[in-house]
């Protein structure tokens, strides 16, 4: 039974809300208890990689068999990274390093390296160690790999925190987000003990609607010459159960025929009211599929914040080509739009 009204463009999204209202996020865990391991791999697949916003990778990790008072590297260590589909590799390794035996604290430090590797090559891109707030006598430690996307779907800013309470940021770098065919993973070299591996995803689907058509193309009506929906539409009237649904804004919004497909983009123009500074010009809001039935369509339609809307739902268009209707039977809700240019048919948009 729904208990709160949809936003309509609608459609307030029933998924985890996050900082940004545009991201849907999702947890994977690999490991939630105690679990001994040794010299081994754990991965786990990242999904639909390419509309990444942030990932993060966590693991909580001891070396029981560690000796902290012997001089030298420990024997073992564990790390962790992705790799991308064409097999570089960004990797986060911890290992404890004792330099010389004292009373005090046996000149112990927890060494840190983040490692960029790819078919041919590799390069360390920072390092740091630490000797406060961390465990140095083979204790639990919780390494935090945090990336968050840069200009580019390629790009990410890779935060690395550690702690054995607390996390603090040990290091900042640059590294190349995951894209298709991605793993996120924990390596341990040697034997060691987790209690917590786990992937956290959030997907930026602003980026996941952006389209290629030319806004300006749009509004000048060179774009829509396809078929007689293609058009320039602003929002008209509604009927609606608030119970249900709400309008998202009163949208202008253009329709254009995929020559190939024969699917009808609607792309978004202008009027959002619910989350406004997500939605920008050119923006995919939904799609219509034509059906054997002459004026009817299938719809898909994005709501308010980026989510796609679930359920029944269709569009018809008026005989003389002027009324497009979206139909939300679920919702109780139908939303119309008046063509405003071009005016129908090919030899009216020629003139």
């Amino acid at each position: 039974m729904r208990t709160a009204a949809t936003v309509i463009a609608i459609l307030a999204s029933t998924s985890i809300a996050l900082a940004n209202p545009n991201e849907e996020s999702e947890k994977d865990y690999a490991i939630y208890k105690p679990t001994q391991l040794s010299d081994t791999t754990l991965v786990r697949t990242s999904i639909e990689p390419i509309y990444l916003g942030e990932l993060a990778v966590e693991a909580r990790c001891r070396v029981p068999g560690d000796n902290p008072r012997q001089k030298g590297n420990s024997p073992t260590s564990w790390s962790l990274g992705w790799s991308n589909g064409d097999s570089a590799v960004c990797e986060v390794e911890i290992r404890r390093i004792t330099d010389y035996i004292d009373d005090i604290n046996g000149g112990r430090r927890l060494h840190i390296c983040a490692t960029r590797r790819w078919p041919g090559g590799m390069t360390d891109v920072a390092e740091a160690d630490l000797i406060k707030d961390v465990d140095l006598n083979g204790g639990y430690n919780t390494l935090l790999l945090s990336a968050t996307s840069g200009a580019t779907s390629h790009e990410a800013s890779v935060s690395v925190s550690i702690g054995s309470g607390e996390l603090h940021e040990a290091m900042i770098f640059t590294a190349p987000m995951p894209q298709a065919s991605s793993n996120c993973f924990m390596r341990i070299d040697g034997l060691a003990e987790s209690r917590l591996f786990v992937v956290e995803r959030t997907y930026d689907r602003s980026r996941q609607l952006q389209s290629t058509l030319d806004v300006n193309m749009l509004l000048s009506g060179e774009s829509l010459k396809s078929s007689d929906i293609d058009g320039l539409w602003e929002y008209l009237d509604r009927e609606n159960d608030n119970d249900y649904a709400r309008p998202g804004g009163f949208y202008h919004l253009a329709t254009v025929t995929d020559t190939e497909s024969g699917i009808v983009r609607i792309i978004y123009l202008d009027g959002a009211e619910v989350s406004d500074h997500l939605w920008q010009p050119g923006m995919i809001k939904g799609a219509l599929r034509p059906t054997i039935f002459t004026g009817n369509y299938d719809l898909t339609w994005n709501d308010a914040h980026m989510h796609k809307v679930a359920g029944e739902m269709y569009a018809t268009l008026s005989d003389d080509h002027a009324l497009l209707t979206l139909c939300f039977p679920e919702l109780k809700t139908k939303l119309r739009f008046r063509r405003v240019m071009p005016t129908g048919s090919r030899e009216q948009k020629d003139m």
